[in-house]
């Protein structure tokens, strides 16, 4: 019990201590690597494994699950070229942090449907929201063009 509890607490108070020690300089410098999941479904992931995007290459186009940070965005981009010539046609965000929509605004620009949960849009809409990593810290409210146009409940 005793290094269950151990394990729990150095786990919740180091995680954010690796977090910021990772955000330094060429953190975004990492190569995305395309990983095959299943069929038409790959994984896009640093090689740290820190925020890996979904992919589905679809007949009609390729969805995305997350869109990583934003200086990732071209990045993200060519790996999928990797994959398919075919446009980003819908981008699904699965939660509000910076790693999992930071890349939106870009390719929202470049004509990409986003969709979301209800919450997640409204978290969106607030001046600014907190980030579990970095020792809790806040992060800017998202840009117009990167909040989602459909949302569901």
């Amino acid at each position: 019990m005793i290094k269950a509890v151990t394990s729990v607490f150095l786990f919740t108070v180091l995680t954010p201590v690796f977090a910021v020690a990772q955000l330094h300089e060429g953190f975004f410098d990492a190569e995305l690597k395309v990983v095959p999941v299943a069929g038409r479904v790959h994984m896009i992931q640093r090689p740290d494994g820190f925020a890996n995007v979904g992919v589905f290459v679809g007949e009609e186009g390729v969805l995305l699950v997350d869109s990583q940070f934003k200086p990732h965005a071209s990045d993200l981009v060519s790996a999928v070229r990797k994959l398919s010539d075919a446009d980003i046609k819908f981008l699904l965000n699965t939660h509000v942090h910076p790693d999992h929509i930071g890349g939106n605004a870009p390719l929202a620009t470049d004509g990409v449907l986003i969709f979301a949960h209800d919450n997640m849009r409204v978290r969106m809409l607030k001046t600014r929201s907190r980030f579990p990593r970095g020792n809790g810290g806040f992060f800017p409210q998202a840009p117009v063009e990167a909040r989602p146009f459909v949302t569901v409940r």
